[in-house]
């Protein structure tokens, strides 16, 4: 075992709302790309960031409590070093979520 860790129920702290961001930079430099994690692992608003294939680089789930916060964090991360292009899609309903794995 990992951690032991509390569940917080995120509508109920205040978080109404997550978003999934694409990231794409403009090279694939290392600084760039190390500075970039670095920074993303510094942003307790970033629940995730998966480095994907395809024509995208990083992936990215964040909560925001309205739109403005929303706009102030997406501007965060439109200005690090190297992002040449973000997509956001906002989730409407989260359908499943689940910690466990598939072991048995």
């Amino acid at each position: 075992m990992e951690e032991y860790r509390a569940v917080l129920s995120r509508s109920k702290m205040g978080f109404s709302a997550t978003a999934f961001t694409q990231v794409t930079f403009s090279s694939h430099d290392v600084d760039l790309t190390d500075e970039f994690e670095a920074i993303v692992n510094e942003l307790d608003w970033v629940q995730t960031c998966h480095c994907i294939t395809g024509s995208v680089d990083y992936l990215l789930q964040m909560v925001f409590r309205d739109l403005d916060e929303f706009s102030e964090r997406i501007n965060i991360i439109r200005r690090i070093r190297g992002v040449n292009a973000i997509q956001t899609h906002i989730s409407v309903k989260e359908i499943k979520t689940s910690t466990s794995l598939p072991i048995g």
